[in-house]
């Protein structure tokens, strides 16, 4: 009994002792350089910095300052954590595990971008990837992989060790490690700021191909902001993510591969903006959104990647812009996406975008031409983050109720030179659109006008338009329709003249069109080929007598009833190109051709009427009559400007080319000077 206290001193001596050595150890170990030699084998692929490390106890460590830079062929990453404590289990390093427990670490950034494939590819991520000190951005020009392997095996074969097994090497495992302070979470272009609390336990496995499971994660953000591409996508948020991860091996799962491993409770509540909407549309590339920051909720089920019937993203209705096809739709909306079941395991996300009220408008222009309400964005796909965003997806655009309230803006779309002018006059507008996987789109709008007035040429014409724009096939990423069928019907036309035909039914009119494309791009255009029919020719009638009468005789020889014909129109930068428009009724038959832009307009015409055939040659304010073989003459492509002709639609007269030559001189230049006296002198007569 006497000999315990003797025995406890020199315990507790040894201890003592051994404590002094540890530490003075560990000390000079730390700054010698030795730990950090030991722990950057390879610094050219991972370096580890500190500002401190030191242990009083054996198996905890402390270290501040600490920096981790990592890169290889496929990525680069970045860790700081400005202090952190744990516990080394010594026992298990003799099972070639070392299982870190307790660790509670502060302050902490991470973030981790791809490498680029090409110096282009490194410019262009340049502005959204993580910067990362000391480390550039660029394509990796290291060794392959198999050299890589090549130049490991031969340095252990000349250090005469054997060759090195796959598994072999250190497990690592993290039990309980709590991080406070997550500062900055920064994955390419998606970067999370505040300050986070992160719990969690991890298994690192050995060897080169390691495999890695996340067997429990808590991530809580009192009050965090997420940035997408360098834009603030949401803000203000409590954020809450309750998960673990399937393991999987480093070499072998990789990329959206990962997903497929998540199960996870992910509870969002705070501001956002429109460009929640983006992050799910972004790779349509024919749809998005702005707007002003607004509430926002989530809950999402996930498991396996797979998202659970039920959970939701939920904007609340504030200002939002929806620009598509062109257009920019902006007025009050809210949005939601739901998960809801589907006819597989998988569920389908309904994405619904709906206005209360909207205005649209061209890109260009300021003001919305069109006013509305109920306007529906709808999109479907499958609920698989494995496959979100969809680069496809189904859906509808609806354009609900709405109208053209002042319909003078046409002004500015129809053709310079062309003699027409809205004066006055609205519509109301009606229909939608399908789309279909690809952006393929199809549908139908339709137009009807109220108190339309238009000065055609000089003449006040009112009437009633009703415009079915037909969609049958049409892709919204390259923003071109079809409009085969597409029909303008015009009912009850009043022509306000001098002269004015009273007497007569209301004049009615109808275009359709038997194929025809529409481009929305930046040089917006229409090409189509129509098929028409008027009631008669009341409209040129009208045009002729706007300053004065007609005489009885006049009317009746130009008056002419049931008259059909066809067009081949184009409409692009500014100048519509009539390359064919021709009409028939009776003894009339009119062939014109002509292109109408700033400058005028630049064609010919050639009417036939009976056995009485002239041509009317146009360039800008100048008119050319011509009498003498006027078929011949509306043949040539003459005029500047002028669209060449279409052999199918050459026009009355034809049979000139058949007749036999009067004279051989007429094939000669003296021949042709002298057949142009008779236009001289009737070109003359006409201006006199």
């Amino acid at each position: 009994m006497k000999n315990i206290p003797r025995v406890l001193k020199w315990i507790l001596g040894g201890l003592l002792a051994f404590e002094i050595v540890y530490v003075l150890a560990g000390i000079i170990l730390v700054q010698s350089g030795q730990v950090d030699r030991w722990i950057n084998k390879n610094p050219e692929k991972t370096m580890v910095t500190f500002d401190s490390a030191w242990s009083f106890v054996p198996g905890v460590a402390r270290v501040s300052g600490v920096r981790v830079v990592n890169q290889g062929r496929g990525n680069q990453l970045e860790v700081v954590v400005d202090k952190a404590r744990g516990f080394v289990n010594p026992l298990e390093l003799l099972k070639k595990r070392v299982h870190v427990m307790g660790v509670n670490a502060e302050g902490v950034e991470f973030r981790f971008r791809k490498r680029p494939k090409t110096t282009e590819e490194a410019v262009e991520r340049a502005e959204f990837a993580p910067p990362i000190e000391g480390i550039e951005l660029e394509p990796w020009d290291g060794p392959t992989k198999e050299e890589e392997e090549r130049a490991k095996a031969e340095k252990r074969a000349a250090e005469g060790k054997p060759p090195k097994k796959e598994g072999e090497g250190m497990t690592i495992a993290f039990t309980g490690a709590k991080i406070r302070d997550v500062r900055e979470v920064w994955i390419d272009g998606i970067k999370i700021t505040g300050s986070g609390r992160v719990a969690a336990s991890v298994t690192i496995g050995p060897g080169s191909d390691r495999e890695i499971s996340i067997w429990s994660a808590d991530v809580r953000y009192p009050d965090a902001q997420l940035e997408i591409g360098g834009t603030t996508v949401s803000k203000d948020l409590a954020l809450r993510v309750e998960g673990s991860m399937a393991p999987f091996f480093t070499k072998q799962t990789k990329g959206k591969a990962l997903v497929a491993l998540i199960t996870a409770q992910l509870e969002v509540e705070g501001m956002s903006s429109g460009q929640i909407l983006n992050a799910y549309f972004g790779k349509a590339g024919w749809l998005e959104f702005e707007s002003e920051s607004r509430p926002m909720k989530a809950s999402l089920d996930v498991r396996q990647g797979k998202i659970m019937a039920g959970s939701y993203i939920e904007l609340a209705e504030g200002t939002l812009g929806a620009e598509f096809a062109g257009f920019i739709a902006e007025g009050q909306a809210g949005a939601r996406l739901e998960a809801v079941p589907g006819d597989g395991d998988v569920a389908v996300a309904d994405v619904r975008v709906a206005f209360s009220d909207y205005g649209m408008r061209r890109q260009a222009e300021g003001e919305p031409v069109m006013k509305g309400a109920d306007l529906v964005i709808e999109a479907r796909s499958p609920a698989d983050l494995m496959l979100m965003p969809p680069e496809d997806f189904e859906g509808k655009l609806g354009l609900g109720t709405a109208e053209f309230p002042d319909l003078t803006f046409m002004n500015g779309l129809l053709p310079p030179g062309g003699g027409f002018t809205v004066k006055s006059g609205r519509g109301s507008v009606d229909g939608g659109f399908e789309i279909q996987e690809g952006a393929a789109v199809h549908g139908q709008v339709k137009i009807v006008t109220e108190d339309l007035i238009v000065d055609a040429a000089g003449v006040d014409t009112a009437g009633g338009v009703e415009v079915t724009i037909e969609v049958p096939d049409g892709n919204m990423k390259e923003l071109k329709l079809g409009i085969d069928h597409t029909r303008v019907e015009l009912h009850d036309f009043d022509f306000q003249s001098v002269g004015a035909v009273e007497d007569l039914p209301p004049w009615q009119g109808r275009f359709e069109v038997t194929e025809g494309t529409v481009d929305l791009g930046d040089e917006a255009g229409i090409d189509a080929t129509m098929e028409l029919t008027f009631s008669d020719t009341r409209p040129l009638v009208a045009f002729l007598a706007r300053d004065k009468p007609m005489k009885g005789w006049q009317e009746n020889l130009l008056m002419i009833s049931e008259v059909t014909g066809e067009g081949v129109v184009n409409v692009s930068s500014g100048t519509t190109t009539i390359r064919h428009f021709g009409v028939r009724g009776e003894k009339l038959d009119v062939r014109f051709r002509a292109a109408m832009g700033p400058d005028g307009i630049f064609g010919k015409a050639l009417a036939k009427y009976g056995i009485l055939k002239a041509g009317i040659g146009i360039e800008g304010d100048d008119r050319d009559l011509k009498i003498l073989s006027p078929g011949g003459w509306y043949k040539k492509d003459d005029i500047p400007g002028m669209p060449a002709l279409m052999p199918e639609h050459s026009g009355p007269g034809d049979e000139e080319a058949a007749r036999p030559t009067a004279s051989p001189a007429t094939d000669t230049d003296e021949g042709e000077a002298a057949a142009d006296e008779p236009e001289k002198a009737a070109d003359e007569e006409k201006e006199g």
